[in-house]
Protein backbone atom coordinates (compact mmCIF):
# COMPACT_ATOMS: atom_id res chain seq x y z
CA UNK A 1 0.00 0.00 0.00
CA UNK A 2 1.73 3.45 -1.13
CA UNK A 3 1.16 5.77 1.87
CA UNK A 4 2.34 8.99 -0.45
CA UNK A 5 -0.49 9.13 -2.35
CA UNK A 6 -2.80 9.49 0.68
CA UNK A 7 -3.82 12.52 1.94
CA UNK A 8 -5.60 11.11 5.33
CA UNK A 9 -2.07 9.60 6.44
CA UNK A 10 0.13 12.42 6.64
CA UNK A 11 -2.07 13.75 8.44
CA UNK A 12 -2.82 11.37 10.86
CA UNK A 13 1.36 11.24 11.20
CA UNK A 14 1.71 14.86 12.13
CA UNK A 15 -1.78 14.33 14.36
CA UNK A 16 0.23 11.49 15.69
CA UNK A 17 3.38 13.35 17.01
CA UNK A 18 1.51 15.93 18.40
CA UNK A 19 -1.30 13.98 20.30
CA UNK A 20 0.85 12.63 23.07
CA UNK A 21 1.38 16.06 23.59
CA UNK A 22 -1.70 17.87 24.63
CA UNK A 23 -1.55 16.98 27.80
CA UNK A 24 1.37 18.62 28.42
CA UNK A 25 -0.14 22.23 27.78
CA UNK A 26 -1.83 22.78 31.03
CA UNK A 27 -1.60 26.40 30.74
CA UNK A 28 -0.29 29.57 29.56
CA UNK A 29 2.67 30.31 32.11
CA UNK A 30 6.43 29.75 30.41
CA UNK A 31 7.96 28.20 33.04
CA UNK A 32 9.97 25.59 31.97
CA UNK A 33 9.43 21.66 32.98
CA UNK A 34 11.75 19.38 34.47
CA UNK A 35 12.62 15.75 32.29
CA UNK A 36 10.50 14.46 35.02
CA UNK A 37 7.84 16.73 34.85
CA UNK A 38 6.80 16.93 30.95
CA UNK A 39 7.78 12.98 31.08
CA UNK A 40 4.78 12.77 33.39
CA UNK A 41 2.31 14.80 31.84
CA UNK A 42 2.65 12.44 28.63
CA UNK A 43 3.08 9.33 30.26
CA UNK A 44 -0.91 10.60 31.20
CA UNK A 45 -1.54 10.95 28.09
CA UNK A 46 -0.32 8.20 26.53
CA UNK A 47 -2.78 5.89 26.25
CA UNK A 48 -4.49 8.30 23.82
CA UNK A 49 -1.69 7.94 21.03
CA UNK A 50 -2.87 5.46 18.74
CA UNK A 51 -3.88 6.98 15.34
CA UNK A 52 -7.64 7.27 14.48
CA UNK A 53 -9.81 9.29 12.41
CA UNK A 54 -10.66 11.93 14.74
CA UNK A 55 -6.88 12.25 15.78
CA UNK A 56 -5.86 13.06 11.97
CA UNK A 57 -8.57 15.42 11.02
CA UNK A 58 -7.65 19.21 10.04
CA UNK A 59 -10.57 20.01 13.37
CA UNK A 60 -8.43 17.75 15.90
CA UNK A 61 -5.31 19.08 14.18
CA UNK A 62 -6.65 22.81 14.83
CA UNK A 63 -7.40 22.05 18.36
CA UNK A 64 -3.69 20.86 18.98
CA UNK A 65 -2.30 24.37 18.42
CA UNK A 66 -2.88 26.34 21.11
CA UNK A 67 -2.04 23.61 23.55
CA UNK A 68 1.60 23.15 21.33
CA UNK A 69 2.19 26.89 21.89
CA UNK A 70 1.80 26.26 25.44
CA UNK A 71 3.72 22.98 25.45
CA UNK A 72 6.81 25.17 23.87
CA UNK A 73 6.73 27.42 26.26
CA UNK A 74 7.50 24.94 29.09
CA UNK A 75 10.32 22.66 27.19
CA UNK A 76 12.49 21.25 29.28
CA UNK A 77 15.45 22.58 26.98
CA UNK A 78 16.22 24.91 24.13
CA UNK A 79 16.38 21.86 21.33
CA UNK A 80 12.67 20.66 22.06
CA UNK A 81 11.42 24.26 22.20
CA UNK A 82 12.32 24.99 19.30
CA UNK A 83 11.31 21.72 17.53
CA UNK A 84 7.69 22.06 18.98
CA UNK A 85 7.98 25.80 17.62
CA UNK A 86 8.62 24.05 14.53
CA UNK A 87 5.90 22.09 14.47
CA UNK A 88 3.27 24.66 15.29
CA UNK A 89 2.98 26.12 11.91
CA UNK A 90 3.09 23.31 9.84
CA UNK A 91 0.14 21.72 12.04
CA UNK A 92 -1.39 24.94 11.64
CA UNK A 93 -1.25 24.36 7.59
CA UNK A 94 -1.93 20.84 7.55
CA UNK A 95 -5.31 21.79 9.54
CA UNK A 96 -6.24 24.42 6.80
CA UNK A 97 -5.93 21.39 3.79
CA UNK A 98 -8.90 18.97 2.84
CA UNK A 99 -7.85 15.74 3.86
CA UNK A 100 -9.92 13.81 1.02
CA UNK A 101 -8.94 16.34 -1.41
CA UNK A 102 -6.33 14.55 -3.89
CA UNK A 103 -5.19 17.83 -5.39
CA UNK A 104 -4.04 19.11 -1.90
CA UNK A 105 -0.83 16.04 -2.03
CA UNK A 106 1.55 18.22 -3.50
CA UNK A 107 1.42 20.69 -0.74
CA UNK A 108 1.38 18.07 2.21
CA UNK A 109 4.15 15.90 0.55
CA UNK A 110 6.17 19.48 0.49
CA UNK A 111 5.08 20.05 4.44
CA UNK A 112 6.16 16.63 4.96
CA UNK A 113 9.47 16.32 3.67
CA UNK A 114 10.43 19.39 4.47
CA UNK A 115 13.86 19.06 6.46
CA UNK A 116 12.99 21.34 8.95
CA UNK A 117 10.21 19.64 9.99
CA UNK A 118 11.86 15.82 9.81
CA UNK A 119 14.56 17.72 12.18
CA UNK A 120 11.60 18.55 14.51
CA UNK A 121 9.91 15.22 14.50
CA UNK A 122 13.05 13.25 15.14
CA UNK A 123 13.95 16.08 18.19
CA UNK A 124 10.59 15.09 19.64
CA UNK A 125 10.60 11.26 18.87
CA UNK A 126 14.21 10.74 20.37
CA UNK A 127 13.68 13.01 23.49
CA UNK A 128 10.16 10.48 23.84
CA UNK A 129 12.05 7.52 23.63
CA UNK A 130 15.41 7.89 24.89
CA UNK A 131 14.58 10.67 27.71
CA UNK A 132 10.99 9.16 29.03
CA UNK A 133 11.45 5.92 27.57
CA UNK A 134 8.20 5.44 25.44
CA UNK A 135 8.43 3.55 22.71
CA UNK A 136 7.93 5.30 19.42
CA UNK A 137 5.14 7.03 18.79
CA UNK A 138 5.52 7.24 14.94
CA UNK A 139 6.53 3.89 13.43
CA UNK A 140 4.06 3.51 10.58
CA UNK A 141 4.60 -0.08 11.23
CA UNK A 142 1.92 -0.11 14.21
CA UNK A 143 -0.68 2.39 12.24
CA UNK A 144 -3.22 -0.09 10.95
CA UNK A 145 -4.38 1.54 7.54
CA UNK A 146 -6.59 -1.33 6.32
CA UNK A 147 -9.44 1.72 6.65
CA UNK A 148 -8.23 4.12 4.67
CA UNK A 149 -9.17 4.97 1.32
CA UNK A 150 -6.52 5.65 -1.80
CA UNK A 151 -7.02 8.08 -4.23
CA UNK A 152 -6.23 5.95 -7.77
CA UNK A 153 -2.57 6.46 -9.16
CA UNK A 154 -1.80 6.25 -12.67
CA UNK A 155 1.75 4.73 -11.37
CA UNK A 156 -0.27 2.13 -10.22
CA UNK A 157 -2.40 1.27 -13.01
CA UNK A 158 0.21 2.21 -16.66
CA UNK A 159 4.10 1.65 -16.98
CA UNK A 160 6.24 2.31 -19.82
CA UNK A 161 5.21 -0.62 -21.65
CA UNK A 162 1.32 0.64 -22.19
CA UNK A 163 2.90 3.89 -23.47
CA UNK A 164 4.70 2.18 -26.01
CA UNK A 165 2.07 -0.24 -26.81
CA UNK A 166 -0.16 2.97 -27.70
CA UNK A 167 2.38 4.58 -29.39
CA UNK A 168 3.83 2.31 -31.88
CA UNK A 169 1.36 1.73 -34.02
CA UNK A 170 1.48 5.05 -35.34
CA UNK A 171 4.76 4.52 -36.65
CA UNK A 172 4.25 4.53 -40.12
CA UNK A 173 1.79 8.09 -40.29
CA UNK A 174 2.94 9.58 -37.82
CA UNK A 175 6.74 9.07 -36.76
CA UNK A 176 8.22 7.91 -40.11
CA UNK A 177 11.86 6.33 -40.14
CA UNK A 178 12.58 7.07 -36.83
CA UNK A 179 12.02 5.37 -33.27
CA UNK A 180 11.09 5.41 -29.80
CA UNK A 181 14.12 6.12 -27.62
CA UNK A 182 12.39 6.30 -24.28
CA UNK A 183 9.03 6.33 -22.81
CA UNK A 184 7.82 6.51 -19.05
CA UNK A 185 5.44 7.57 -16.08
CA UNK A 186 7.57 10.36 -13.51
CA UNK A 187 5.87 11.92 -10.79
CA UNK A 188 5.39 15.33 -10.22
CA UNK A 189 5.36 17.96 -7.55
CA UNK A 190 1.75 18.01 -7.28
CA UNK A 191 1.28 14.47 -6.55
CA UNK A 192 0.16 13.81 -10.39
CA UNK A 193 1.97 11.90 -13.07
CA UNK A 194 3.50 12.74 -16.41
CA UNK A 195 3.51 10.53 -18.99
CA UNK A 196 6.49 10.80 -21.78
CA UNK A 197 7.75 9.39 -25.02
CA UNK A 198 10.57 10.54 -26.67
CA UNK A 199 11.44 10.25 -30.21
CA UNK A 200 14.77 10.03 -32.05
CA UNK A 201 16.11 9.85 -36.01
CA UNK A 202 12.20 11.05 -37.22
CA UNK A 203 11.61 12.94 -40.00
CA UNK A 204 8.99 14.39 -38.10
CA UNK A 205 6.09 13.92 -35.49
CA UNK A 206 2.61 14.04 -35.62
CA UNK A 207 2.96 15.30 -31.83
CA UNK A 208 -0.88 15.65 -31.67
CA UNK A 209 -1.68 12.32 -32.93
CA UNK A 210 0.72 10.74 -30.66
CA UNK A 211 -0.42 12.63 -27.84
CA UNK A 212 -4.20 11.57 -28.39
CA UNK A 213 -3.38 7.97 -28.42
CA UNK A 214 -1.30 7.87 -25.41
CA UNK A 215 -4.59 10.04 -23.45
CA UNK A 216 -7.12 7.38 -24.85
CA UNK A 217 -4.37 4.75 -23.56
CA UNK A 218 -4.84 6.71 -20.07
CA UNK A 219 -8.43 6.87 -19.86
CA UNK A 220 -8.36 3.21 -21.05
CA UNK A 221 -6.17 2.60 -18.14
CA UNK A 222 -6.98 4.50 -14.95
CA UNK A 223 -9.58 6.77 -12.91
CA UNK A 224 -6.57 9.11 -12.21
CA UNK A 225 -7.54 12.38 -14.02
CA UNK A 226 -4.16 14.27 -12.42
CA UNK A 227 -2.20 12.99 -15.36
CA UNK A 228 -0.45 15.34 -18.07
CA UNK A 229 1.40 14.18 -21.68
CA UNK A 230 4.66 15.37 -22.84
CA UNK A 231 5.78 14.41 -26.35
CA UNK A 232 9.62 15.07 -27.18
CA UNK A 233 12.13 14.48 -29.84
CA UNK A 234 15.89 14.27 -29.23
CA UNK A 235 14.54 15.51 -25.44
CA UNK A 236 13.33 18.48 -26.93
CA UNK A 237 9.56 18.75 -26.28
CA UNK A 238 7.15 19.37 -29.43
CA UNK A 239 3.85 19.05 -27.64
CA UNK A 240 1.85 17.05 -24.92
CA UNK A 241 -1.27 18.36 -23.07
CA UNK A 242 -1.26 19.65 -19.15
CA UNK A 243 -3.73 18.22 -16.63
CA UNK A 244 -7.30 18.61 -17.65
CA UNK A 245 -6.00 20.44 -21.03
CA UNK A 246 -6.54 19.44 -24.53
CA UNK A 247 -3.27 17.74 -26.79
CA UNK A 248 -1.52 20.03 -28.82
CA UNK A 249 1.67 20.84 -30.63
CA UNK A 250 4.44 23.16 -29.18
Amino acid sequence: MRIFRNISRPLALIALAATPLVAVACGNSSTRLSDEEFCAKLSDFQSASDVNSDASSPEALKAVLPLIADLAKNAPNDELKKALETMGPIIEKMSSLDENDPDAFGEVMSLMFDPAVASAGKVIETYSTDVCKFPPTTDASSIDDSSMTFPPSAMDDMTYEDVNAAVEPLKSTNYPNGYISSAGLEGTGDGGTLVTVDFADTDTVDAVAVCEAIDAMITEKTTDTNVSIKVSVNGKEVGGRPVGGTCSAK
